[in-house]
């Protein structure tokens, strides 16, 4: 049985190309909208499932599925050419409904006029930490030293 930072490499790896073969290669329109969120690749490397997700609605989402479902050989042609192991893992595509789940959240926060993003300190009339900073020296302070260890480099 591979270790796991092995599986954790090759899940990686296919989870870059299957995505890239969406953007890239996939010519069906019903799949533009698809995100691959994460490949679980089993110990033995024999299977692996793909997560994927889209923000379509229902029927939209099954026409999605279908398409996935009909490009899988063609997908699993192209990941095992990646590969570098003996078996080509079986793939298999599943919807993973973190993202619609998380969508949904950030529209009941905005419906309910929750920010997406809390303000900046200078946003409440205060000054932040860094500004102090980046307040110039004035002419009467002396010039920065090139001195790492207090002895002069000449």
């Amino acid at each position: 049985m591979p270790n796991p930072v092995k599986i954790k490499r090759l899940e990686s790896q296919i989870q870059r190309r299957v995505a890239m073969l969406m953007i890239r290669d996939m010519r069906d329109p019903r799949i533009r909208s698809v995100t691959i969120t994460r490949v679980k690749l089993s110990g033995d490397l024999s299977a692996c499932t793909v997560l994927w997700s889209t923000l379509e609605e229902d029927g939209k989402r099954r026409a999605v599925e279908r398409a996935l479902d009909g490009a899988r050989g063609w997908v699993q042609r192209e990941v095992a050419e990646i590969l570098e192991t003996r078996v080509t893992p079986v793939l298999r595509f599943e919807f993973d409904p973190s993202l619609e789940g998380a969508d949904r959240v950030f529209r009941l926060l905005r419906d309910a006029g929750v920010e997406s993003t809390p303000p900046l300190a200078s946003d409440n009339g205060t000054e932040s930490p860094a500004a102090e900073d980046s307040v110039p020296a004035s002419p009467d302070d002396p010039a920065p030293s090139d001195e790492v260890d207090g002895s002069s480099a000449n």
